[in-house]
């Protein structure tokens, strides 16, 4: 490397810490006689790293190229730093027997005994002249100490593999400062300098007297030394005998190796205990690297020294490093987890915290969970939750409530009614309905107060029902319309229970009646609307008569003068039918009058009174003396009859359950026809002898009829077949006809009275009389116009009457 060999020639100023010089005179002398050869070789050893704290000693290998190719040992010893040498030195080698001798140099510093760079060289000695050559310890081959072609190390000036090319050998020149600051002199050459052609065996005295000893001097060696260091021959005896070689530097072997004198001048190197090498190389032998010292496999294993070490378990572990055994940290402080929470081991020495239930937290802290301020508690909305525990809790239905706290009801639930009122006219009857959990009460502690919402109280109302239902019937006459909001309020005298409702009622104007006079008609039947226009029977004039909305009115008569028709319905073939009674045939009739088809029951003198369109495309009617429910086939007017025992039907209504319902006033009883089946099903009315009549399908999808003798609206809820029964509030008003209204009401008629009514799906009656008192309203029906139509049997002077009244 030039710029070394620059340095080394131009200045006697180095820093010690930089470069490192190391001297040891070895001596090569030919092997066949007691001269040496003239020439040399100064071997210089740089290096940028300080020491000995990078390396604190040298292993120094020179072999020989021999006559057969094959190298052979000078030199192999190992140097402490600063034992056996003080810096600056240099290592000199005199030529061999043949000219130009061919060696192979290999320095190895090391730290602890531990190789920490290798550079391996080739070099020729001079025969007849001193060269220098330079081998650089450079840091930029720390720890490169193998290379992957055999024979290369590391190149500094590449600081990576390169191959051992032989190192240039610079010239010899006198009297320049060395490297380490010491002159090169005669001595490292013999008489190279002096006399290069002299005898080589000449150069021995020359040697000695340029370095000031004598010819023959023990510093100058024996002529069959092979390798002898200067400092070695330089205390040699002027007897000439050999020093112990292991008194010095210990024979050349490792200061942790013994060394043992085994002839004159020979040593052998014997690494000390606990340390593996040959001898001038001894390393300290790893006790952990095998079998982790000794050591449990869960314990780390620590040297400390050469074939000794320590053990100490790992974390999370205890025990003597030998045995060690993982930590249960639950086991100790609950493994910091708060006492209110489960400690789980997660590995030796671990462990997580889960607090317990009731208590929320990170574990290492919980606190006690108030579950009432959640959801109160799982608690229904009616109830009081209170905390029984960490995360636990009590619930408890509030006043006026039952049942299990999570689930609470109230004791009393009040329903409004459908309140339907007319400006100034009485409204009476159901108001609101009542169900007390508590099914044991009785009606008498159970009281309702009921604000109409035009500023008017009813307090103290009593309430009527059993067995948890109950119902609040009051009377108010509104003097304005609109929509006042009513309030009903129950009160359960022996629990204090409340609870109430507010609902709104609906007060429409003053109904007004109109009558129509029919000529020549003293009797009057059932009407229905048909074709944009109200068809009732005549019987007075033998004839279907058609009244417009206006109340003009056109007769058309019938099979003959004796005919009395009693019953009209529009038939599943989009004509009018109509049955009479007293002459026991069922006909229809097209919308211009005329009489398309008739026929007669098989019974005779059945009475077939009352008809309805039925879900299985046949027309259905009831004969009230024969018992029978029959079916009459549009096309043919074939007759089928279904007997009911101890029957009396009167009147028949379809229903949306797709069956045909009838009043059985000889059975007391509403009855059903299934069309498909005819499986006919009959359930006895509550009130004795109530004397069903007219009936029809209500707008809330039940069963809707007349107690003409019990003077009741009924009700038959199609799902369960409960009959309930609503009292009209006038006395003995026999109502009759009965219809699905075109306000969502039933309205009906009360022969006895002479008045019309209307009922709520819920109770509340409204009764309006009829200005011709005593006329015997008979059928009713909902017009195309939106009002309530019915006939007066005999309202006029002369002849019945059909009537108008606005809902």
């Amino acid at each position: 490397m030039p710029s070394s060999k620059k340095r080394r020639r131009g200045s006697t100023s180095r820093s010690p810490s930089t470069w490192l010089a190391l001297m040891a005179a070895l001596w090569m002398v030919a092997c066949s006689g007691k001269t040496k050869q003239a020439g040399g070789l100064e071997v210089i050893l740089e290096t940028d790293m300080p020491t000995p704290a990078s390396f604190d000693a040298v292993h120094v290998v020179i072999d020989e190229l021999g006559a057969d190719a094959g190298w052979a040992g000078v030199v192999d010893r190992t140097y402490i730093i600063p034992n056996d040498f003080t810096l600056p030195t240099t290592i000199t080698l005199l030529a061999g027997r043949t000219p130009n001798q061919e060696v192979l140099i290999t320095v190895q510093p090391l730290l602890n005994g531990q190789v920490v760079v290798e550079r391996v060289l080739q070099a020729q000695v001079p025969a007849s002249s001193v060269g220098e050559v330079i081998v650089d310890l450079s840091s930029k081959c720390l720890n490169i100490l193998s290379c992957p072609v055999m024979g290369d190390s590391c190149q500094p000036d590449l600081g990576a593999c390169g191959p051992g090319s032989t190192a240039p050998v610079v010239a010899f020149t006198p009297g320049v400062l060395l490297d380490a600051g010491v002159p090169s002199t005669l001595s490292d050459a013999g008489q190279a300098e002096a006399a290069p052609n002299e005898a080589p065996d000449s150069g021995v005295g020359e040697a000695g007297q340029a370095s000031g000893g004598e010819a023959g001097d023990a510093s100058t060696g024996g002529a069959d030394d092979a390798a002898i260091p200067e400092s070695e021959a330089a205390t040699g005896g002027s007897d000439g005998a050999l020093a112990d070689p292991c008194a010095t530097n210990n024979g050349g072997c490792s200061p942790n190796a013994t060394c043992a004198m085994t002839g004159p001048g020979t040593n052998s190197c014997t690494c000390n205990g606990g340390y593996n090498g040959n001898g001038m190389v001894c390393t300290g032998i790893q006790s952990c690297a095998t079998n982790n010292g000794g050591c449990a496999a869960t314990a780390k294993c620590t040297s400390t020294g050469a074939n000794t070490n320590t053990c100490a378990c790992n974390t999370g572990y205890s025990g003597n490093g030998t045995t060690c055994t993982p930590i249960n940290s639950c086991a100790t402080g609950n493994g910091g987890c708060d006492t209110h929470a489960m400690c789980t081991t997660s590995g030796p020495g671990t462990n997580t915290c889960t607090c317990n239930a009731g208590y929320s937290g990170t574990g290492a802290a919980c606190t006690a969970v108030n579950s009432c301020a959640t959801n109160n508690g799982g608690c229904s909305s009616s109830a009081t939750c209170t905390v029984t525990g960490p995360g636990t809790n009590s619930c408890m239905c509030a006043a006026g409530f039952t049942g299990d706290g999570g689930s609470c009801s109230p004791i009393l639930v009040v329903t409004g009614g459908s309140i339907v009122a007319t400006k100034g006219v009485l409204m009476s009857g159901v108001v609101a309905m009542v169900t007390d959990e508590n099914t044991g009460d009785a009606a008498s502690i159970l009281t309702a107060s009921i604000a109409w919402g035009d500023g008017q109280t009813s307090a103290s109302v009593p309430l009527v029902g059993s067995n948890g239902a109950f119902t609040v019937s009051s009377s108010h006459v509104y003097a304005a319309t609109g929509s006042p909001s009513v309030v009903v309020t129950v009160t359960d005298s022996s629990s204090g229970a409340t609870a109430s409702a507010t609902f709104p009622a609906t007060v429409r104007p003053i109904s007004i009646v109109t009558e129509f006079m029919v000529p020549n008609s003293p009797y009057l039947g059932g009407i229905t609307s048909f074709n944009g226009a109200l068809w009732f029977a005549d019987q007075g004039d033998h004839a279907i008569d058609v009244a417009t909305t206006s109340g003009s009115v056109t007769e058309y008569p019938v099979r003959g003068t004796s005919d009395a028709p009693l019953a009209v319905a529009v038939g599943v073939n989009n004509d009018l039918w109509f049955t009479d009674a007293d002459d026991n045939y069922v006909a229809d009739m097209n919308t211009a009058g005329t009489v398309l088809s008739e026929n007669s029951p098989a019974s005779s003198g059945s009475f077939p009174f009352d008809l309805a369109p039925g879900s299985d495309g046949n027309m259905w009617m009831v004969e009230e003396a024969g018992g029978n429910v029959a079916s009459i086939v549009p096309s043919s007017f074939a007759i089928a009859e279904y007997h009911v025992a101890g029957s009396s039907p009167y009147g028949i209504a379809a229903a949306s359950d797709g069956n045909l319902w009838f009043t059985d006033t000889g059975n007391n009883a509403i009855g059903v026809i299934n069309p498909i089946t005819h499986a006919i099903q009959s359930f006895a009315i509550p009130t004795p002898s109530s004397g069903p009549d007219g009936i029809c399908s209500g707008p809330d999808g039940n069963i809707w009829f007349v107690e003409i003798n019990s003077n009741n609206i009924g009700r038959i809820n199609l799902s369960t077949h409960v009959i309930t029964q609503f009292a009209i509030p006038t006395a003995t008003a026999s109502p009759f006809g009965i219809a699905n209204g075109p306000d969502g009401n039933l309205w009906f008629t009360e022969n006895g009275v002479s008045k019309i009514g209307r009922v709520t799906t819920t109770g509340a009656f409204t009764e309006f009389p009829v200005p011709t008192f005593g006329s015997n309203v008979f059928g009713i029906t909902a017009g195309p116009d939106g009002n309530v139509w019915f006939t007066e049997q005999s309202g006029g002077t002369n002849g019945g009457q059909v009537c108008r009244i606005t809902p």
